[in-house]
């Protein structure tokens, strides 16, 4: 298999198209050196490459491009923090044909953001290759890690605001 991956001459026709179809049908992409391996604790990675991914469902895209402000502040967050600790931000979203998405086998991070609406088997994929914090959500794995933000202080400082302006009749729509 390593011949193959590493293109030798060595194998026959035969066992190489055996071996690239078995890679194609189990969406296998070889990880890079440091990164953990399976039924193993991480290790410290010896050559970081200062890039976190942030990893989105395609159907939170366009709400960047409509102007959500929501969504805009979230990524400016991730923007900042990131930038603080020196570390590059590469965004892509979630192509949902394969297990693996194309924008982290085709990259390498040293960890990677995702949010919640991505399938189960994937999230579980990811976080055997990487360090993994879910954002704007709660994991569905325990022990996993998780930024969300604080409702309780957004909506109170959503009805101060609207106090202040002298709005006495309130309401709340929640999708």
């Amino acid at each position: 298999i390593s011949r193959v991956l590493n293109n030798s001459p060595i194998p026959s026709d035969d066992i190489r198209e055996h071996v690239q179809s078995v890679i194609k049908r189990l969406n296998y992409v070889p990880q890079r050196p440091g990164r953990k391996r399976r039924g193993t604790r991480p290790r410290k990675n010896v050559n970081p490459t200062r890039t976190i991914g942030l990893l989105l469902a395609p159907h939170i895209y366009p709400n960047f491009s409509a102007g959500d402000l929501y969504y805009a502040s979230l990524l400016n967050g991730i923007y900042q923090w990131v930038g603080h600790f020196d570390y590059n931000l590469m965004v892509g979203t979630h192509d949902e044909g394969n297990v693996l998405p194309s924008f982290v086998a085709k990259n390498q991070f040293d960890g990677l953001i995702i949010d919640d609406k991505i399938p189960a088997a994937t999230q579980q994929m990811l976080m055997e290759r990487m360090p993994v914090v879910f954002i704007d959500s709660s994991p569905r794995k325990v022990g996993s890690s998780s930024v969300r933000p604080n409702f309780e202080t957004a909506v109170t400082d959503i009805l101060t605001y609207l106090w202040s302006l002298e709005h006495r009749d309130i309401a709340m729509f929640i999708s």
